[in-house]
């Protein structure tokens, strides 16, 4: 079994993950663009069960591409976000591959990618 560890940029929210995600993947869609400050998002998906989330995190609610609420968690101090959960996927959560430490992030899946910047090309897989 995998252990993954991270956290935010002041270091007041720590994450851990034990075991390895279902999924990894690069998302273009113009939230994940906006949110992130930048071109798309890193993320990988895992067992909500595997995962120790941190204990004083904000929360921002919006819709996900499929209407459905997506709750992003981020440091109150200073704004890092850290993981996500989806509600279009029940028991999952999604971390941000950025704030991990040492992670081999592989992503199998680049989503939206019609929305991509033209300076950020989407991922080919």
């Amino acid at each position: 079994m995998t252990e993954l560890t991270g956290q935010c940029h002041c270091g007041k929210n720590h994450i851990r993950v034990t075991n390895t995600p279902e999924s990894q993947v690069i998302c273009y869609c113009t939230d994940c663009r906006v949110l992130n400050s930048g071109g798309h998002l890193c993320g990988m998906m895992f067992n909500e069960a595997d995962f120790k989330p941190p204990e004083d995190t904000c929360e921002y609610r919006y819709p996900g591409g499929s209407g459905n609420p997506i709750i992003l968690h981020f440091c109150s101090i200073c704004g890092t976000h850290l993981y996500s959960t989806p509600k279009q996927y029940p028991g999952k959560v999604v971390i941000r591959a950025n704030v991990l430490n040492e992670v081999d992030f592989k992503p199998q899946q680049g989503l939206f990618s019609e929305s991509a910047f033209t300076w950020d090309s989407p991922l080919k897989l």
